[in-house]
This record gives C-alpha cells, sequence and structure tokens, in this order.
C-alpha cells in the first residue's frame, strides 16, 4: 500500500490565476512485504518507508550535495523523463504506468 498527501495553502490551490501551485508539500507512505532481495522468506514481518518532500522552483534550488551527487552519480536523474515515458519497476518488479 502507498500512501501520498499532499498539502498545499488552501489560497493557492483556489486562485484561478496560476497555472501551477509554487507551494506543494508532501508525505509519502509505503507499507510492503519484505523485499526480494531480503531473502525472509515466510518470516512474519512487513516494512514501512516514509518520505517527505517540496517542490522546488529550480534545480538551483537542491542543497549543493545532492547537486553534486546527482551529477556524479545519476546523471540520467538532473531531468524528469518526457511525460509520456512515465512508467517505472518498483522494488517488488511490478510495472507503474
Amino acid at each position: 500500500m502507498e500512501i501520498f498527501n499532499f498539502f498545499v495553502p488552501q489560497s493557492q490551490l483556489l486562485d484561478p490565476s496560476l497555472d501551477r501551485i509554487p507551494n506543494v508539500n508532501i508525505a509519502w507512505t509505503r507499507i510492503s512485504p519484505w523485499l526480494p532481495w531480503m531473502e525472509m522468506g515466510a518470516r512474519v514481518g512487513l516494512l514501512i518507508f516514509q518520505g517527505a518532500g517540496m517542490r522546488l522552483n529550480s534545480w538551483n534550488e537542491l542543497p549543493l550535495i545532492l547537486q553534486t551527487e546527482i551529477e556524479a552519480r545519476y546523471p540520467q536523474f538532473r531531468n524528469p523523463p518526457p511525460l509520456n515515458v512515465r512508467s517505472f519497476i518498483t522494488a517488488l518488479g511490478k510495472i507503474i504506468l
């Protein structure tokens, strides 16, 4: 199960002059079984992941340490993929379109 919560100022949400909401905060939770690489078999248990984030207006707003790491190790994530190519494989091997 995945849960996404988005938090935005009501005034921005209701403002028809805005074509995007500048102040967006997100909370994410995933509850899942063991991941295959954990080799936990039928052992009782589950995983709980939690994350939080916010919309940035530009790459330059990322902390320098993250920019450096992305540029060095994950340059493919420097820019988002085109809108028509947004499917991915989850940690459990499921394809999300």
